[in-house]
């Protein structure tokens, strides 16, 4: 888990048996990037938002969507909607690579600007987790 609360991610550990089933196709790993994406591009969610009578997954999507890239504290903001509860839903560019969680909401003098924490800052935590894990 990060340590840093601006980062915002849980990293989870997952059985040898699921990981097995990537082999026969039933369970894919997502694709992904670390990759800094560019003001203007698309960006895409997939979220499961915890509303009252409503469990349906949504998907929103945006082909220009991205309006800023902040890569010194790793944000990225967009006008993608994204529904009140998917806070961690993974957000893809166009070429439905993940390249962010969604993080929060945030009010601007011109509307709406959704935020989202980039792969390419949490990447090395997680890469020291794993070596960590591994020692």
């Amino acid at each position: 888990m990060s340590t840093d609360k601006e980062l915002d991610y849980a990293l989870l550990r997952v059985e040898d048996a699921i990981k097995a089933q990537q082999v026969d196709g039933k369970i894919q790993i997502a694709p992904l990037t670390t990759d800094v994406p560019a003001q203007g591009t698309g960006l895409h969610i997939l979220q499961h938002p915890q509303l009252p009578g409503d469990s349906a997954m949504k998907i929103a999507l945006s082909s220009n969507g991205i309006t800023s890239v902040v890569k010194d504290k790793g944000l990225v903001q967009y006008v993608t909607r994204a529904a009140g509860g998917s806070s961690g839903a993974p957000c893809f560019n166009d070429q439905w690579e993940m390249i962010a969680l969604h993080h929060a909401e945030r009010a601007t003098w011109s509307g709406s600007r959704r935020e989202g924490i980039l792969l390419c800052a949490i990447d090395e935590e997680i890469h020291q987790a794993v070596a960590d894990d591994k020692a």
